[in-house]
């Protein structure tokens, strides 16, 4: 839900119901998705994100922000003219001088998000926006002071045009954590979820034989069980069984999800074991796929051979254009499904091994230095995650060199400088260090001691470079000063660092 109201999938369908949806999705100005093993539940991470996209959609939020930095920093600038120019060009800034603070989680919040959208709304700006935030229980993962959670009780004074959306599992131990929020639980609010289901299930088989409707439509209904995921997908796969001229007179539709993924793999996708061997495989790699997940050619990389014909036969279980994709698992339900579902003995895959097959298809190393100049966008930005996963091996040997392989990643300066052309974040960037710290911690045997050694003057080196101004100064020197205000208000600076 989340994802579409950000813009992900297709339209709804026709009516009432179908109008109002689009007219609040059209009402998203932002969305931020939380995920843990990305770096992306930090408070900064948040705000950095919802300042760009507003920064992109709104026409007055820049110069709000720029505003309410005024009390926070004093710049003095002089403006160059190329006088022998005709029409006088301006070259635009040379910064000399900048007050600053000492930035946090906390401040940064405020001065990314909050004081620009209060600011904004005060200069006369109209426009009603909705900022979505998916996954709120990812965000509790972060172990630092001030989290999103915490911080996002700080957005009650703003205006009333300003409404965020959120979403946290029904079963999180954070679900009170708004008391004063409006909440709707997608199950348990509905005033007659099976009478729901039973509408969409009575419009999704309208083309079938009206007799085959009567006979299937009570099936269905009673196996979803008000949950419109399961009824979506039997509905799917009744459709495409009448198509390929499958009878199906007294079919039986499983209950539950697990049933249904364990029915659907082994009669579409696992026909035989040698089937399960190849489409598995890629099946899991996509499930392993972070951010906007792994491309055909990247699969073919990892694989070794043409992912077409797996990626036709898992089609429905995929999101993602073919041929060329990038492709995620379509729900949630399935990645837990294969990847932690105790009770499912047969397709089972475990979660590190995926994660290492990707670590292995392109990890190379020089003199025992990891090698990442041939890396593409993908893998500078995600190698981090994949190799924290990999980690989680049970075998301590292969976890020790994992863990090694991150720490001697982190350690590099020049994949630093790749990682910020790719993310343009320098807060990430620190997270991924202190990732890396926490995981050298937790090693053991004789080279743990040095690990942790390296991983703290890597973390050290980062932490440093974020106190430096130069490329501040190069985004205002390029007259690009909401960016440059960006970069500062998301960076830790030294306190003591008051003129530059």
């Amino acid at each position: 839900a989340a994802a579409w109201l950000a813009g992900l999938g297709g339209a709804v369908p026709a009516g009432k119901p179908g109008q109002a949806l689009t007219a609040l999705r059209s009402q998203v100005i932002g969305a931020h998705f939380c995920q843990a093993a990305g770096g992306s539940v930090a408070p900064k991470a948040l705000a950095m994100y919802f300042n760009r996209q507003l920064s992109e959609k709104v026409s007055r939020f820049d110069e709000a922000f720029t505003r309410t930095l005024k009390e926070l920093m004093r710049i003095d600038a002089t403006l160059n003219l190329r006088e022998n120019m005709p029409g006088a060009e301006a070259n635009v800034v040379k910064i000399d001088n900048l007050s600053l603070g000492e930035f946090g989680d906390q401040k940064s919040f405020l001065l990314l998000l909050h004081d620009p959208l209060v600011q904004m709304y005060l200069d006369g700006h109209k426009q009603k926006m909705l900022l979505v935030v998916d996954g709120l229980d990812e965000a509790a993962l972060y172990t630092e002071r001030y989290t999103i959670l915490n911080l996002m009780k700080q957005l009650a004074n703003l205006p009333e045009e300003v409404r965020f959306l959120a979403t946290i599992r029904s079963n999180s131990a954070h679900i009170g954590d708004f008391p004063d929020a409006e909440r709707i639980d997608l199950e348990q609010d509905s005033p007659d979820a099976e009478a729901e289901v039973r509408e969409f299930v009575t419009r999704r088989l309208a083309g079938l034989p009206p007799g085959l409707q009567a006979a299937l439509i009570p099936k269905v209904v009673e196996a979803a069980d008000g949950k419109f995921l399961h009824a979506a997908l039997v509905c799917q796969d009744v459709l495409r069984r009448h198509a390929d001229g499958e009878s199906l007179e007294g079919v039986k539709f499983p209950k539950g999800l697990s049933e249904l993924y364990h029915q659907e793999l082994r009669r579409r996708v696992a026909t035989s074991e040698p089937d399960w061997e190849r489409n598995g495989h890629v099946l899991g790699l996509i499930g392993a796929g972070q951010g906007s997940g792994l491309n055909r050619t990247s699969l073919e990389e990892v694989v070794g051979d043409d992912v077409l014909p797996p990626l036709k036969t898992c089609r429905p279980y995929l999101d993602g254009a073919l041929t060329e994709g990038p492709f995620r698992l379509f729900h949630k339900s399935l990645s837990d499904y294969l990847f932690d579902e105790k009770s499912n003995a047969d397709f089972h895959l475990d979660a590190w091994r995926q994660h290492k097959k990707l670590v292995e298809a392109y990890w190379e190393e020089t003199d025992g230095e990891p090698v990442s100049t041939n890396w593409n966008e993908y893998l500078i930005e995600h190698m981090p995650a994949h190799l924290r996963f990999a980690i989680q091996s049970p075998l301590k040997k292969e976890s020790q060199r994992q863990a090694e392989r991150l720490v001697a990643l982190l350690a590099q300066p020049g994949y630093h400088k790749r990682y910020l052309n790719v993310v343009q974040d320098l807060s990430r960037l620190n997270q991924q260090a202190r990732a890396a710290l926490q995981v050298a911690v937790s090693q053991s045997g004789e080279r743990a001691a040095l690990l942790v050694v390296r991983a703290a003057l890597s973390y050290y080196h980062i932490q440093h470079s974020q106190a430096q101004p130069g490329e501040i100064f190069q985004l205002a020197e390029d007259g690009n000063l909401p960016a440059a205000m960006r970069m500062l208000a998301a960076s830790e600076l030294e306190p003591k660092w008051a003129r530059a």
